[in-house]
């Protein structure tokens, strides 16, 4: 396991939040990162200020794939492999970086990272007032 040097995107964010430059360099790097996880069939599930770490060189790491899941096989596997469950969906993550459709419960998807990094995104810039702003979304 590989020891991250750094602190959380959280712990980071001042009260009014971080400059545009900033959003836009953190930004491009968690998309990154979370477009080669789904291009490797894992979607985080998690996805949020305290589970994304920023090095001392501005390096985005992302962690705590604790609830991660595997959404389609790649590779030799993918003939073997069966996703298909009898299972009802448990809902997992964090409330306020929660997809809508998660909460209606259906199964998280890559869309579903996606969205949590917009709120991330949007909390980087305002994080007093991202989750009394989403609300109405999530109706």
């Amino acid at each position: 396991m590989e020891l991250i040097k750094g602190r959380p995107l959280a712990a980071l964010i001042p009260p009014n939040g971080l400059p545009a430059k900033l959003v836009l360099q953190y930004g491009k790097q968690i998309a990154t990162a979370l477009a080669h996880a789904h291009d490797h069939g894992v979607i985080h599930r998690d996805i949020k200020t305290s589970n994304i770490v920023i090095t001392p060189a501005k390096q985005v790491k992302i962690l705590d794939f604790g609830l991660a899941r595997v959404s389609r096989p790649v590779g030799p596997e993918e003939e073997t492999l069966s996703l298909s469950s009898p299972e009802p969906v448990a809902i997992a993550g964090t409330l306020s970086y929660m997809a809508p459709e998660i909460l209606h419960g259906r199964e998280a998807d890559e869309r579903s990272d996606i969205w949590a990094l917009g709120v991330v995104l949007y909390t980087k810039w305002r994080p007093a007032s991202a989750p009394s702003k989403l609300k109405p979304l999530m109706n």
